[in-house]
């Protein structure tokens, strides 16, 4: 098939949809397509919210996999790449396991949609903070999180950044204007990378609270409380 779109709103795009049955497969009652391959995908949030959150109990044809190429995602204020994926289907139907990551491998991630209405989420990001519009480089990011229609919450959160580490945890909510509040304890960060004026090792718990409207907008609109000691310190440019 080509020029597939699903919903009412056709909140999602597929440029081409194909098959490759057994042989007899197609005239079994009812018949049944064990996978198939798309390319070529567009959906928007509410798509993929219904992807993520939906809990079809639909036996159709007997799918158990998609294997989809060149999936975009597109939301205001969340500059994804594009993506590959893998979806595999539990035998009522329902959405078992989706396995995404980019070309170049920078990002990948593995979501289990759960029977409550939520989704266990557990990625790892390359070059974080241009996805994510920060002012400065994270050389990688990993996460464990739960997400819901209402909010995102990050259990487990570990950053390379600075030279050093942060690990922590934090909730992005968008039920609402969009927020994002959390904890992270820095970790032998290079305080030359934060200010010209200090060298040594930077470390300490800081506290993080932001709004924006999208998601590339939230490190405009951060306040950070940060309680910090330099180990091996030295002030520069003083005699």
């Amino acid at each position: 098939f080509e020029n597939v779109t699903v919903g009412a709103r056709k909140n999602v795009r597929i440029a081409s949809v194909a098959a490759t049955p057994e042989f007899g497969a197609v005239f079994a009652d009812p018949p049944v397509l064990r996978s198939l391959e798309v390319s070529g995908v567009t959906l928007d949030g509410a798509g993929l919210a219904g992807i993520l959150f939906g809990r079809s109990r639909g036996t159709a044809l007997g799918i158990e996999r998609i294997q989809a190429t060149g999936v975009k995602v597109v939301q205001s204020g969340l500059n994804l790449p594009e993506l590959d994926a893998t979806v595999s289907f539990q035998v009522d139907g329902a959405v078992q396991k989706i396995v995404v990551s980019n070309p170049g491998k920078t990002l990948a991630a593995q979501i289990e949609p759960q029977s409550d209405g939520r989704a266990a989420v557990d990625a790892s990001i390359g070059n974080a903070g241009a996805l994510l519009g920060l002012p400065f480089a994270v050389e990688s990011l990993s996460a464990k999180c739960v997400a819901s229609a209402a909010e995102f919450v990050v259990t487990e959160l570990a950053a390379k950044i600075f030279g050093g580490s942060a690990r922590g945890k934090g909730t992005l909510r968008w039920s609402g204007p969009l927020s994002f509040d959390g904890t992270l304890e820095a970790r032998r960060m290079e305080a030359k990378l934060l200010t010209p004026i200090l060298t040594g090792t930077v470390q300490g718990p800081m506290a993080i609270a932001a709004q924006g409207e999208t998601v590339d907008k939230l490190a405009a609109g951060a306040r950070l409380d940060w309680s910090f000691a330099v180990q091996n310190g030295l002030i520069n440019g003083i005699d």
